[in-house]
């Protein structure tokens, strides 16, 4: 009769191993199998042919095995760093492993290009390209007083000039008058706007 397999989790349980040591020695040879078709599909082990290899390949196969080079150069800093995080995904299985590194590569991805973004607002904002909000308001406001001033004084202008008129010319001065008040408004607003 043939070994149980277990999951990625169980045997870093039973190796007490960190989830990231189980990739490595995936990366390196280590026996296993994929219960499904896909990338992504469950990790499987047979526990005596993971021991054989680790022995095989001067990994002790005992569970609490003593560190190596690599793993007593690491800094006590880094260590507590990592840890939470190694914790944290040792109760995951393989798909939920998955789906949380791939969901950490998107955010990582999403906060280099929000640096991205950041970078060339402050660069556009030195070159004097962006301008305060607060000053295209005031400018708008400002542009905007010339037009209703304009507007308003259109009464007192055609007035004397249209009193004996019949409606179509009164239409077409005011619709003259009109359209002359918005292209000085368009030549002069947003060329003041533009600088």
């Amino acid at each position: 009769m043939s070994e149980p397999e277990i999951t990625a989790a169980e045997l870093c349980r039973e190796l007490k191993i960190q989830r990231r040591s189980l990739t490595r020695y995936m990366e390196a040879g280590c026996p296993h199998r994929r219960a499904g078709n896909g990338p992504r599909a469950p990790l499987r082990f047979v526990l005596s042919k993971v021991k054989a290899w680790m022995r095989q390949t001067a990994r002790t196969g005992e569970p609490g095995r003593p560190p190596t080079g690599a793993e007593v150069r690491r800094s006590p800093a880094k260590a507590r760093a990592e840890a939470p995080a190694d914790k944290a995904t040792d109760d995951l299985d393989d798909e939920d492993a998955d789906d949380l590194a791939e969901l950490t590569r998107r955010v990582n991805l999403q906060i280099k290009r929000l640096e991205v973004r950041k970078r060339e607002r402050l660069e556009r904002e030195a070159n004097g390209e962006l301008v305060e909000a607060a000053e295209v308001v005031r400018l708008w406001r400002s542009q905007i007083e010339v037009v209703q001033t304009s507007f308003r004084s259109l009464p007192g202008i055609l007035a004397q000039r249209l009193v004996h008129c019949d409606y179509d010319t009164i239409y077409e001065a005011l619709e003259e008058e009109l359209h002359a008040v918005l292209v000085a408004f368009s030549e002069t607003s947003l060329g003041e706007l533009a600088t």
